[in-house]
């Protein structure tokens, strides 16, 4: 299994959010502080997609891992 490694990211774009929900929410990882996440506000299956643009500090290969 490749190893995994922490990226470091800003955030460059995103489609809009709601409320507190901004988008630099992301950038704290509190997984269980509402604070720290970014939300649209939309309903993405009547309204279109949601988007987060990210800029890797450095060039990298992404690829999916299996949740534990």
């Amino acid at each position: 299994m490749p190893s995994t490694v922490q990226l470091r990211y800003t955030i460059a774009g995103f489609s809009e959010y709601s409320g507190q929900y901004a988008a630099a929410n992301i950038m704290y990882d509190r997984p269980h502080d509402q604070a720290s996440r970014w939300s649209s506000g939309k309903d993405n299956a009547t309204l279109g997609h949601s988007w987060l643009l990210l800029e890797l500090e450095t060039p990298c290969v992404l690829g999916e891992r299996p949740l534990p």
